[in-house]
């Protein structure tokens, strides 16, 4: 039986466009065609999905990079070719030319079904500054925070990374941005309302159960 679900999340590594030894993306206006081509062949894989319903994405660090905003960590041989210069620069560009233009992905949106759900999708990667502790751009923060005060039912906010998390010595996440990070937990806390987090990322499916 062939079955549509009404709404399908996808949060975060959609495509993964980690370059490795793709000696044609160091050439210069190759970058564009080979993450076309990675898109294409995503899509295409993806293809069963899209096809079915709705789809909201949200992009993580594999649309641009692994580990992305941070800089590409020179001991991984997937990323020795975008260490810096005008090709790193190239790449990030034409990155976020796909999150944009294919993915369609919203940075903050809201979807609210009156006196009994509201859903917030809040993309917190790909505008994160680790100085000044920035997971967003100020406005679309501050978008984020009106729909966690301003909850009167349940909520449900979907996010590319685990919300609740350890220091972690071996990736950046969500605990380094501290000052938006402690501001986005205090305003989840004082909803007084049921909030499930739905996120990717961990490549497990953990279960957790908190209360702020």
């Amino acid at each position: 039986m062939d079955e549509s679900p009404d709404l399908t999340f996808l949060t975060g590594d959609q495509v993964y466009l980690d370059i490795g030894f793709d000696l044609s993306s160091l050439l210069s206006g190759k970058v564009g065609r080979r993450i076309a081509r990675t898109y294409a062949r995503h899509w295409d894989g993806l293809g069963g999905v899209l096809r079915r319903g709705a789809t909201y994405m949200l992009p993580d660090d594999h649309e641009w990079y692994n580990g992305y905003p941070e800089a590409p960590n020179p001991v991984n041989p997937y990323l020795w070719a975008i260490q810096g210069g005008a090709r790193r620069e190239e790449w990030i560009r034409t990155a976020c030319e796909g999150v944009e233009n294919v993915q369609r992905c919203p940075v903050v949106e809201v979807m609210d079904f009156p006196d009994d759900l509201s859903i917030c999708f809040a993309d917190l990667r790909s505008f994160r500054k680790r100085k000044g502790g920035k997971l967003m751009r100020t406005e679309d923060f501050n978008r984020l925070l009106t729909w966690a005060n301003g909850l009167r039912t349940p909520g449900v906010l979907v996010s590319t990374q685990p919300l609740v998390v350890t220091e972690n010595k071996n990736e950046v996440n969500l605990l380094e941005y501290t000052k938006d990070y402690c501001r986005l937990l205090a305003a989840l806390g004082r909803t007084g309302h049921d909030i499930v987090v739905m996120s990717g990322d961990v490549h497990y499916g953990p279960l957790l159960s908190h209360k702020f």
